[in-house]
């Protein structure tokens, strides 16, 4: 087995708030150091070595909205969709990548910052799908449309 070292790097896990190692180990493969980061991204989860998830949170809200936003166009221009199909268009592609290892990170969801976040890009999209006013409440929407807010 060859491991490439420009693609290799090292990550020293550190529990939050607390300092990690005061020295960061030096591991060299074929004669190049491997460097040490802080964040880097294993099977789509973005990992901060303090384990925050705060970027990964963010990335999968914004790749979440960019791809319903795709769909959406696409498919309000050329079917009129009901509620019914809507509601399956936000589950299936908003929800689906929103909620991406959501077991890995959702314990984060405690900080309301994380959650904040998570409403607010669930909120702007059952705005836009559902036809509803940008000052409309995530509660009223979430009444309206039988869609529980994401905790």
């Amino acid at each position: 087995m060859t491991v490439a070292p420009a693609k290799s790097a090292i990550m020293v896990f550190a529990r939050p708030g607390k300092p990690g190692l005061q020295r960061h180990p030096i591991v060299k493969i074929a004669g190049k150091t491997v460097p040490v980061v802080k964040e880097t991204v294993c099977l789509g989860v973005t990992l901060y070595n303090q384990l925050y998830f705060r970027t990964h949170i963010i990335r999968q809200s914004q790749k979440a909205r960019r791809a319903i936003d795709k769909v959406a166009r696409l498919a309000m221009s050329e079917f009129s969709l009901n509620t019914q199909g809507r509601r399956t268009l936000y589950k299936g592609v908003f929800e689906g990548i929103l909620l991406y290892a959501c077991s890995v990170w959702t314990h984060r969801l405690i900080n309301s910052t994380y959650r904040k976040h998570n409403l607010r890009a669930q909120r702007h999209e059952l705005c836009r799908l559902f036809g509803a006013y940008s000052v409309t409440s995530l509660e009223a929407l979430s009444l309206i449309i039988a869609e529980p807010p994401i905790h």
